[in-house]
C-alpha cells in the first residue's frame, strides 16, 4: 500500500517507500499488488508522482480526495483488476479525465460524483463532444460507474460493447439511444435524468426515451425513476428484468407487466401510484412469488395484492 509514516496516506515517500517497491517488478514494470489511497487529500500534484507506473495487477484507489485531472496517470496502460475496485475515482472534484486515455486494459472503472460537465451553457446539448474520448479504447469494460456528474451526452460509450453494468444516474442526460449499442448490459441505472416522453407536456407521448432498451433482453435491474417517463411499452420483451425502479415518474398504464408476469422478479419499486387508475396488472403477485419485493405508495407487499382495494 502507498503509505507515508506522516499517516498521510497517498504520498510515496516515507519509511514505508520500501514495503511499496517490493511490490514493483523492474523487469516487467508491473505493480504486482493493489494501491490504495482513497480519503488522503490528494491533489494533482500528489497524483503525478504516480507518472511512473504503468501497469497495476490489481486495483488503484483515488477516490475520495481533491484531484480535479488524473494527468498523474498518463503512462499507466492496463490495471488488470475484474472484481474489486479497478479503478475507483469516485468523490473527488474531476474534471477531465483525459489523463487516462492511455489506459486500455481496464475492467471496473467508477468516476462518479465529480464535476465532468460536457454543457456549459446549460442548455441540454453538449459544447464538450471530446469529454469522453477516452472510451473509445476501453472495449474490455464491464463495470463502469459515471453518476452524479453533468453528463448530457454518452456517444462515446457505445464503443463498449462488453459492458455489463452502467450507472449514469443523477446527471442531464435525454437521449440514451447510445446503450443500444450495449448487448451484453445487465444493469443499467438511469434515473434523475432528463428522459421526457411528452415533451409539449400535453399528456401525448410525442417521444420514445426508453426505446433503446426494448430489445435489450439480457436486462436484469433497470432503473428510470425520477424522469419524466409515462409509457411502459418498450419494456415487454424483457423476460429477464428482475428489479424494476420506476417511481417518481409519469406512469399511468401497468398493462406491460402482464407481459412479464413469469420473471423471476426480486423488486419493483413504484413508489406513487396517483395516476394509475388501472391497478390489475398487478394481480399476478400471489404467494407463489412472495419472495419478490414489491414498494407501492411507500408501502411494501409480500403477498397478493388486490387491485380492486383502495390504495
Amino acid at each position: 500500500k502507498a503509505q507515508s509514516g506522516s499517516g498521510r496516506r497517498g504520498s510515496m515517500a516515507g519509511p514505508l517507500w520500501p514495503t511499496f517497491t517490493s511490490n514493483f517488478n523492474v523487469w516487467t514494470w508491473v505493480y504486482t499488488w493493489d494501491i490504495d489511497c482513497s480519503n488522503s487529500w490528494l491533489t494533482n500534484a500528489d497524483l503525478n508522482e504516480f507518472t511512473w507506473l504503468t501497469n497495476v495487477s490489481w486495483y488503484l484507489r483515488l477516490d475520495q480526495n481533491s484531484l480535479t485531472n488524473v494527468n498523474g496517470l498518463v503512462n499507466l496502460t492496463n490495471i488488470w483488476d475484474s472484481s474489486n475496485f479497478g479503478l475507483d475515482l469516485g468523490e473527488n472534484l474531476i474534471t477531465d479525465i483525459s489523463g487516462i486515455t492511455n489506459l486500455s486494459t481496464i475492467y471496473r472503472l467508477s468516476i462518479n460524483d465529480n464535476k465532468l460537465d460536457d454543457d456549459s451553457n446549460n442548455d441540454g446539448v453538449s459544447d464538450n463532444l471530446s469529454l469522453l474520448d477516452i472510451f473509445s479504447n476501453k472495449t474490455e469494460l464491464d463495470f463502469l460507474d459515471l453518476s452524479d456528474n453533468s453528463i448530457v451526452d454518452i456517444s462515446q460509450l457505445s464503443w463498449i460493447t462488453d459492458l455489463n453494468y452502467l450507472n449514469v444516474w443523477i446527471n442531464e442526460i435525454n437521449d440514451i439511444s447510445p446503450v443500444s449499442w450495449l448487448s451484453n448490459l445487465i444493469t443499467l441505472k438511469v434515473y434523475n435524468n432528463n428522459l421526457d416522453d411528452d415533451l409539449n407536456n400535453d399528456n401525448i407521448i410525442d417521444n420514445d426515451p426508453l426505446d433503446p432498451v426494448k430489445n435489450m433482453t439480457g436486462l436484469e435491474h433497470l432503473s428510470f425513476y425520477e424522469n419524466e417517463i409515462k409509457d411502459l411499452s418498450d419494456l415487454v420483451l424483457l423476460t429477464n428484468l428482475e428489479i424494476l425502479y420506476m417511481n417518481n415518474t409519469n406512469i399511468d398504464d401497468l398493462s406491460v407487466l402482464i407481459n412479464l408476469k413469469d420473471n423471476s422478479w426480486s423488486h419493483i419499486d413504484m413508489f406513487d401510484v396517483s395516476t394509475i387508475d388501472d391497478l390489475s396488472p398487478l394481480d399476478w403477485f400471489t404467494s407463489t412469488n412472495s419472495s419478490t419485493w414489491f414498494k407501492l405508495d411507500n408501502r411494501a407487499y409480500w403477498t397478493k395484492i388486490d387491485s380492486t382495494s383502495s390504495i
